[in-house]
C-alpha cells in the first residue's frame, strides 16, 4: 500500500523490505511519510541495534480516532522529524484479522491459540501494559520498558511534542 503523502518514497521502500516481518500484510498501513515496523520484538531487537528507543502507536483500522491523530498530530511535521531522527517506529493494528503463519501463533497461559495479527498484537499491549483502546502510544526502550506514561487520543500538538521529547531524554 502506498500512500499519497509519502515522504521521499520512504513508506513504499519499507513495505517492500523483506526484512520487515509482516510488510507483505496488505491492511497494516505505516503512519504516512515515516518507515517502520509492525512486529513488537523486531521492532525491540532494532532498537537495541540502533540504540534508539520505540514509538509504539497501537491502532486499528476501524478506528476514527486514529486516523484523526494520525492527520493533525502524527502528520505533523516537527513530530515526524522527531521519530525519524530519534525513535524506531512501531504501528501495531489491534483490529486486523488476518492470520499469520503457524510459526508466529501464540498460545495464552490458558491454552487459547491466538492466530491473527490483530488477536497477537492486542494480547501483547494488554498483557505487557494494560492497554485496551486505541490510539495509544508508548515509548519503549529496547527491554520493552516504558520510558514515560501511555498516551491516548489528544490533539493537543504541543503536548504530544513534549511527551516524545521527555520520552526521549528518559531513554537517554
Amino acid at each position: 500500500i502506498q500512500s499519497s503523502s509519502q515522504i521521499g518514497g520512504e513508506e513504499s521502500a519499507f513495505k517492500s523490505n523483506p526484512n520487515v516481518k509482516y510488510a507483505n500484510i496488505e491492511q497494516l498501513k505505516m503512519i504516512d511519510g515515516m518507515s517502520g515496523f509492525y512486529d513488537y520484538s523486531q521492532a525491540l531487537d532494532y532498537s537495541a541495534k540502533m540504540g534508539k528507543p520505540v514509538f509504539l502507536y497501537f491502532t486499528g483500522k476501524a478506528c476514527a480516532e486514529c486516523r484523526e491523530m494520525e492527520t493533525k498530530v502524527l502528520g505533523d511535521e516537527r513530530v515526524q522529524k522527531i521519530l525519524r531522527e530519534r525513535y524506531i517506529v512501531l504501528v501495531m493494528y489491534g483490529d486486523v484479522r488476518y492470520n499469520l503463519h503457524e510459526d508466529d501463533w501464540v498460545i495464552t497461559p490458558n491454552g487459547k491459540i491466538l492466530k491473527s495479527i490483530g488477536k497477537i498484537n492486542t494480547n501483547i499491549l494488554i498483557t505487557k501494559y494494560g492497554v485496551t483502546v486505541m490510539p495509544s502510544f508508548l515509548l519503549l526502550d529496547s527491554k520493552g520498558l516504558t520510558l514515560s506514561p501511555t498516551r491516548g487520543y489528544n490533539l493537543n500538538l504541543s503536548a504530544f511534542i513534549n511527551y516524545l521529547n521527555r520520552g526521549y531524554k528518559a531513554f537517554l
